[in-house]
């Protein structure tokens, strides 16, 4: 056993210098997408806070992009109109720091697009609704009004002779 010790003792030690892991570089888009989520948790009052936190920002695509989110999330007609600008206006443009948002902003812009579709056709429909059910109600007291005109009608006694 002793030998073995020694032999142990005789092999050089070497040491292997420890490197950190390697970290993905931080992707804007994952960025937003986190940014996303946690936006999609919070209250509409919180969401306001949020955007008048942005409003005092300085614009940029990043800071237009989170506003498009809130904007998005908040669901309103005059919202959804106004992230699709927001969102519009970072697909055109040229800035670098927007080339890097573009997939996302594409991507939103065809959500809310979509969202603001399917509102206009839910309001359409609601309305639709509200004009068959007044016609029906319409029709309904009409045929109330010709019962009672049917029962104010006096009787025809029955001739026996006209059964012949």
């Amino acid at each position: 056993m002793s030998s073995d010790k020694s032999a142990q003792q005789s092999l050089p030690v070497t040491k292997v210098p420890v490197t950190p892991p390697v970290l993905p570089p931080v992707n804007m888009n994952d960025d937003m997408l986190g940014f996303y989520l946690l936006m999609r948790q919070m209250p509409a009052q919180d969401l306001q806070k949020k955007l008048q936190e942005l409003n005092t920002q300085a614009d940029s695509p990043k800071r237009n992009l989170q506003k498009a989110i809130i904007f998005g999330l908040m669901r309103g007609t005059v919202d959804l109109n106004r992230a699709l600008a927001l969102l519009d206006a970072i697909l055109k443009s040229d800035d670098v720091a927007a080339q890097a948002l573009k997939p996302l902003a594409s991507l939103l812009s065809a959500n809310y697009s979509e969202w603001r579709r399917l509102d206009d056709a839910l309001e359409k429909q609601a309305q639709q609704t509200k004009e068959v059910q007044r016609r029906a109600d319409l029709l309904n007291q009409k045929l109330d009004e010709l019962k009672n005109i049917e029962h104010l009608l006096p009787t025809r006694p029955r001739n026996s002779n006209e059964s012949h």
